[in-house]
């Protein structure tokens, strides 16, 4: 009797999977991008409602059931850690848009 290896030869990854892999690694950054967005959104919201003489816990409840509306919780922004990050918006990425915006505003005005 023959004995026959039982190791198996190292497979190259299927490009299908890691094109698939590249997309879903693509919309999580965008998600988390978003996500941070929205955080400073709220904090925004939060800090003109309290000059405007709104009770801050009334700002609370509404971006709550924002949240809930929309699926998310505050355990997940923290689990994004997202939560205390009110100002790290990528100021590239920040200046690439607000330029954006003014080309468009500038060519059609």
């Amino acid at each position: 009797m023959g004995t026959t290896s039982s190791f198996n030869q190292p497979q190259e990854p299927d490009p299908g999977a890691i094109l698939l892999q590249k997309k879903v690694d693509d919309q999580a950054k965008t998600l988390t991008k978003h996500s941070r967005t929205m955080t400073v959104v709220q904090g925004l919201l939060q800090v003109l409602a309290i000059k405007a003489g709104v009770d801050p816990a009334q700002v609370q409840e509404v971006i709550d059931k924002c949240n809930s509306e929309a699926g998310t919780s505050d355990e997940e922004a923290d689990a994004a850690g997202n939560s205390n990050e009110l100002n790290t918006l990528d100021e590239e990425d920040d200046e690439a848009s607000i330029s954006g915006e003014e080309d468009d505003t500038t060519s059609t005005g």
